[in-house]
C-alpha cells in the first residue's frame, strides 16, 4: 500500500533489533536498513497499515495519508486500559504515539481467527471476548465519533459524491437523531472483524477503539458479515440484541471503504477479483442500510 522508508524505520526501532529478536544476525553489528528491507516479509490482509515480519518482530507502519482517522495517543491509552483491567490484549514492545508505528512480538498465525473459517463456535468465542471488553466498565479517553468521520469523508470527496444528496441528508439527520436519543456508551473496539480475534480470547488492533453507543461492536460485526449464513444462523439461535445503530454503522463503513478505493489505498495482495467483490459487498450493505433506514424513518427513497 504505502512506501516504507527502511532507513528511517531502522533508526527508530534499532534498539529492538537484538540477536534474539532477529536470529541469524548479530543484532547491531550486522543489522542495517538494507538487512531490514531484504529480510522482512509483508504480512498480508490489512487495509489501513503496512505490516511486516522481521525475525521475531511484527512491525506496523501506518500510511501517512490515513493519519486523520486515528488518534494514536488514544489508541495506546485504550490498549493500556484493556490490558490492565482484563488482560484481553498485549502491550506492544514499542509504540510511537505521534505516528502510530508499533512493534510487537510475532505470534503464530494459527491462534488468529480468519474470515474463511467462520463457525458457530468461533462467533460465540469472538462475541464472548467482545462482551468482556464492552461490559467491564473500562473508560476510553475519547469517544469514537462517527458523525465527525462522516463529515471528513464528505469533505474529502472528489467530483462525484458517494451517495445521492437525498440519502446523504437522511443519513446526517438520522445520525443527529440517534446520538441525541442514545446517550449510554461503552468501551468499544469498533473494528471487530474475525482476524482481530484469537482463539485464546484476546483482541488486537485498537486503533478505532473508543467510547461508543451500547451494542456498537455487535452491530459492527454484523455489518461485516451480513451475507454470511453461519453468522445469521448464530444471531437467530442466540436472539442477539440489536439497536437502531445498525444502518449508521453500515453507512460509515460504506463511506470509509469507498473513500479508500477512490484514493487508491488497497492492500498490495488484493486481486482484481477481490476488489470487485469488495465493491459488490459495499453495494449489498448499502442497500441493506437503506432498507433499515427506511424502516426506522418511515420514508421511501
Amino acid at each position: 500500500m504505502g512506501k516504507i522508508d527502511y532507513k528511517a524505520l531502522f533508526e527508530e526501532i534499532e534498539h529492538l533489533i537484538t540477536p534474539d529478536a532477529v536470529p541469524g544476525g548479530d543484532g547491531f553489528e550486522t543489522s542495517s536498513p538494507k538487512h531490514l528491507e531484504e529480510n522482512s516479509t509483508p504480512i498480508l490482509g490489512g487495509w489501513t497499515n503496512d505490516n511486516i515480519k522481521y525475525g521475531k518482530l511484527v512491525i506496523r507502519v501506518p500510511i501517512p495519508e490515513l493519519a486523520p482517522f486515528f488518534n494514536r495517543k488514544n489508541e495506546y491509552y485504550n490498549v493500556e486500559q484493556a490490558n490492565k483491567f482484563i488482560e484481553i490484549t498485549e502491550m506492544p514492545l514499542y509504540f510511537n504515539m505521534e505516528t502510530g508505528l508499533k512493534v510487537q512480538e510475532f505470534r503464530s498465525p494459527e491462534i488468529y481467527m480468519t474470515d474463511q473459517d467462520i463457525s458457530f463456535d468461533y462467533i460465540a468465542l469472538a462475541i464472548k471476548s467482545l462482551n468482556q471488553l464492552n461490559g467491564h466498565g473500562i473508560q476510553a479517553r475519547e469517544a469514537f465519533n462517527m458523525e465527525e468521520a462522516l463529515g471528513y469523508f464528505k469533505f474529502q470527496e472528489r467530483t462525484e459524491p458517494l451517495l445521492d444528496a437525498k440519502t446523504q441528508l437522511w443519513v446526517q439527520n438520522f445520525y443527529k437523531r440517534f446520538f441525541k436519543e442514545h446517550k449510554a456508551t461503552e468501551f468499544s473496539h469498533n473494528d471487530p472483524t474475525f482476524p482481530n480475534f484469537t482463539i485464546t480470547e484476546q483482541i488486537i488492533d485498537f486503533e478505532y477503539s473508543g467510547m461508543a453507543p451500547v451494542l456498537s461492536d455487535l452491530c459492527n460485526m454484523h455489518s461485516f458479515y451480513i451475507d454470511n449464513l453461519e453468522f445469521e444462523n448464530f444471531l437467530t439461535k442466540t436472539e442477539a440484541p440489536f439497536s437502531d445503530m445498525q444502518p449508521l454503522v453500515i453507512f460509515w463503513m460504506f463511506f470509509w471503504g469507498q473513500w479508500r478505493l477512490s484514493k487508491g489505498f488497497l492492500p498490495d495482495n488484493k486481486t482484481e477479483k477481490e476488489v470487485k467483490n469488495y465493491h459488490r459487498q459495499a453495494r449489498l450493505k448499502l442497500n441493506y442500510a437503506r432498507e433499515l433506514l427506511d424502516e426506522y424513518m418511515g420514508k421511501r427513497y
